[in-house]
């Protein structure tokens, strides 16, 4: 198993959820550390799984071109970047209920989804998270700028 550039992120990840969870552990309210602990523990598994992969994965060779792979890949960073600066605007200007469909919708169809599929795992998305925080958990999520 060969550490490669990925796998060094997924540490920095992982080490920085774990300490954030760490430091909500001793808070007094459960209601204040439910959500990072909860968030906290999603991305720990995802990022362990990630890591898990790159450990375990074969090396790809590089695929021959003209010199502008690093290049490209700063652009998909870049690119990947904007959609998460976008959706948490999002989530600022509209709230979490508005902006979860949204997002979910748009970046399917940027991918190349089918509409009728988007708007299913759109309206699903949506349930899931209404349900978990909304219902089961009374947590009441950021209803945005425009709402409040």
């Amino acid at each position: 198993m060969k550490a490669k550039g990925n796998s060094y992120l997924y540490i920095v990840i992982i080490v920085i959820i774990a300490t954030l969870m760490g430091l909500s552990v001793p808070m007094a309210d459960i209601q204040t550390k439910l959500l990072p602990l909860m968030l906290g523990g999603i991305i720990l598994v995802l990022g362990g799984v990630g890591l898990w992969g790159e450990l375990k994965g074969k090396a790809k060779p590089a695929p021959p071109g003209s010199g502008d792979e690093k290049a490209m890949g700063w652009r998909k960073v870049l690119l990947n970047l904007a959609w998460v600066v976008g959706f948490f605007l999002g989530i600022y200007f509209v709230g979490f209920f508005i902006a979860i469909p949204l997002f979910v919708l748009a970046y399917m169809k940027w991918l190349g989804v089918k509409w009728r599929l988007a708007i299913i795992y759109a309206i699903l998305t949506l349930g899931i998270v209404y349900a978990a925080f909304g219902i089961a958990l009374k947590v009441e999520l950021y209803r945005g700028l425009l709402f409040t």
